[in-house]
């Protein structure tokens, strides 16, 4: 008789942590060379790169904004500066309501995050999912019932900006797919580990890399025409490149964050780990090498999508300048997005460790971020 799957999990997870122990301050490995294709560099791609000129007083306004809440936690400053790294062009104002919504929803991570909500009690994970239920909940009206609690106020406020602020077919989608994001179970797969493609599906919602990705086109205002899109025969190439970029962000995040979540939190809730319980490795350097392999073909297929979209884009430039502006510029926007998640892992104090695996997350590590 086959062990329990929770009894599998348990097991894998002890020995991936008893590998990791043997190599430990003994062997490091490069993020940027495992997820780099052949003739690409990603600090030298991100060479330019910079993040948001007025970070210091938007970060500000958004850690007021978060005290005035009861939603301001030590780290959430951490959190929120990916959207200084993504977006380093944005509009200010938007800007702002990006950090807003992104310190309520890094008060519920910190809460009741993938690697700790395992952690909790019974009574407390009850609570925390129906927090997580009320704050999820689809509204298109955005109505503030009476008796809410101060996140649930702060989360219908800011979406009540976005709303205000944005264009309204953007908005309708964008609101689904965040409350869908935030409803996305804090879970761990000890009961019933999915398939790497179930995992990396579950991923895309609750890193919420879906709506972050949809924010190129909030950060400038400047939105697509996806009925455009449909009679040009551009769509599907915009859906797949779109898809790409937030692969990309989720995925190579599980790699940053491995140490943090699945080596001191136990948490299974990782890429790594699912190809583990797939018994598709049975060393943790295979693990990496084909977790990273993954990341890997997401990045060459951005960058192959990003050429044939620009191919396909410019031969209506003559007939539609405009449009063909506007999707080059989204371009340069979806671009620098890919080069903020880069830069902003490797610069954040958030994964860093002293015995990290990692050359990049080293706390002696001498990486340049933008080469």
């Amino acid at each position: 008789m086959s062990a329990p799957a929770s009894d599998t999990a348990a097991a894998v997870l002890e020995n991936v942590r008893n590998q990791y122990a043997k190599l430990c301050g003994i062997q490091h490995y490069s993020l940027q060379d495992l997820f780099c294709p052949d003739h690409f560099r990603l600090d030298t791609w991100c060479r330019h790169f910079h993040p948001h000129p007025q970070a210091e007083e938007l970060s500000a306004a958004a850690e007021s904004f978060g005290e005035q809440y009861g939603i301001w936690r030590d780290d959430t400053r951490h959190h929120i500066s990916r959207a200084l790294f993504l977006y380093p062009d944005a509009d200010p104002l938007h800007m702002l309501n990006m950090m807003k919504i992104l310190t309520v929803d890094f008060y519920l991570n910190d809460v009741m995050r993938r690697e700790v909500f395992p952690q909790l009690s019974t009574t407390r994970q009850r609570d925390a999912a129906r927090i997580l239920r009320r704050v999820g909940k689809y509204d298109p009206s955005l109505t503030i019932p009476a008796g809410v609690l101060p996140v649930e106020f702060a989360n219908t406020i800011v979406l009540r900006d976005f709303r205000d602020t944005s264009h309204k077919a953007w908005f309708s989608r964008f609101h689904q797919l965040y409350t869908k994001h935030v409803s996305v179970p804090r879970r761990s797969y000890n009961s019933s580990s999915p398939t790497i493609e179930e995992y990396i599906e579950q991923r895309m919602h609750s890193a919420g890399m879906h709506h972050i990705v949809m924010w190129v086109e909030y950060a400038h205002g400047e939105y697509l025409d996806w009925s455009w899109l449909t009679d040009a025969g551009l769509d599907e190439d915009f859906r797949k490149l779109h898809y790409t970029v937030a692969a990309f962000g989720a995925l190579s995040n599980d790699l940053f964050s491995f140490e943090r979540e699945v080596i001191h939190n136990g948490s299974d809730a990782n890429l790594m780990m699912a190809v583990a319980l797939n018994g598709k490795a049975y060393t943790l350097t295979n693990i990496i090498r084909q977790s990273t392999t993954i990341v890997r073909s997401y990045l060459e297929e951005y960058l192959r999508l990003t050429v044939t979209c620009r191919k396909r884009v410019q031969v209506y430039g003559m007939l539609f300048p405009k449009k063909a502006a506007l999707l080059e510029r989204h371009f340069a926007g979806l671009e620098r997005c890919m080069q903020g998640c880069w830069a902003w892992q490797v610069y954040t104090p958030r994964y860093k460790s002293p015995g990290s695996i990692w050359l990049e997350t080293a706390l002696q590590s001498t990486v340049n971020i933008m080469g």
